[in-house]
């Protein structure tokens, strides 16, 4: 791993170093690209990138529709850091076939230094982002594109605005973890700000389809809850008039006995 603020001589050392590891890169190697030198890192760096950014949308997905559905806050938690962590480990896998276990350690301190602390999440603004990705996305189709989501639009909204929350910040710790892979390097505060950013961008990408697929989950589970609680409210009438009939039939025998 980088060290915080490498001279020049230092960085091009590493840029060697990696040079080194690329040209053994399995995943460049099914794609037919080949790195020798440094002419061809930029390439090489290209093509990992690519793999890289689909492993961070797909685990946003994952995150986004988990936790809005899950609407479990401690279960939430739990979930969002076991596929950050494990999004961070298929990165370094991507550039770094079998990463060290004291370069995932010090990988995983950046990212939390660079992504979680510092007062990185005020700067992440993050109910301003997400009111301005949602907001136009909630008043158009997404709503009236699901049948009975107005009936819930309020918990839809709720869910969907955590389930952002999550997604984005899983996808700048992507995004973060890669840029420390590839050496594209920034002081901490503008690369918090680029990540942010890089996400947002991102995260449209995946907001339609994901956003709807909350939806009809949602909907489909509180149809299902509605349903539950009709059947029992149903047996509740059928038990307690079957209960009167009883008692008036026996009140009557016991009348015909007198």
């Amino acid at each position: 791993m980088v060290h915080a603020d490498p001279t020049v001589e230092e960085l091009a050392g590493f840029r060697q170093q990696l040079v080194k590891r690329l040209t053994r890169n399995r995943i460049l190697k099914d794609n037919g690209v080949a790195v020798r030198d440094e002419s061809g890192l930029d390439m090489g760096l290209m093509v990992l990138r690519d793999r890289a950014d689909e492993e961070i949308r797909s685990t946003a997905k994952r995150v986004f529709i988990g936790t809005a559905v899950s609407q479990n806050g401690r279960l939430d938690a739990l979930v969002v850091l076991y596929l950050i962590t494990r999004l961070v480990w298929r990165i370094s896998k991507i550039y770094d076939q079998r990463p060290h276990h004291r370069e995932l350690i010090n990988l995983y301190a950046n990212i939390a230094a660079t992504a979680f602390l510092a007062g990185s999440l005020d700067e992440f603004g993050i109910e301003d982002t997400i009111h301005e990705l949602i907001g136009p996305l909630m008043a158009g189709s997404a709503l009236g594109a699901v049948p009975g989501a107005e009936a819930v639009a309020g918990t839809i909204t709720a869910s969907i605005l955590t389930g952002s929350t999550n997604a984005l910040l899983a996808m700048r710790c992507g995004i973060v973890a890669r840029n420390y892979m590839s050496l594209d390097l920034n002081t901490k505060g503008q690369m918090r700000r680029c990540a942010t950013l890089e996400a947002a961008r991102m995260f449209m990408t995946i907001s339609g389809e994901t956003v709807t697929k909350v939806t009809r989950l949602l909907v489909k589970s509180s149809s299902s809850a509605a349903k539950k609680n009709a059947r029992r409210v149903a047996r509740s009438v059928v038990d307690s008039v079957a209960g009167a009939a009883g008692s008036v039939g026996t009140g009557a025998k016991t009348m015909g006995r007198g």
